[in-house]
């Protein structure tokens, strides 16, 4: 999972992609001003 500075730069914002199946990634973002985000997108 990569750390990322948020654009404020108070914090961390969490990226974490991974490749479910083929061609099928799983991309979770955390910020501490927000909640979790899971988005599932196919590769085109």
């Amino acid at each position: 999972m990569r750390q990322l500075p948020t654009p404020a730069g108070n914090g961390t914002t969490l990226v974490d992609l991974s490749e479910l199946a083929n061609g099928v990634y799983l991309l979770r973002v955390s910020a501490p001003d927000q909640a979790l985000q899971t988005l599932r997108f196919a590769k085109y």
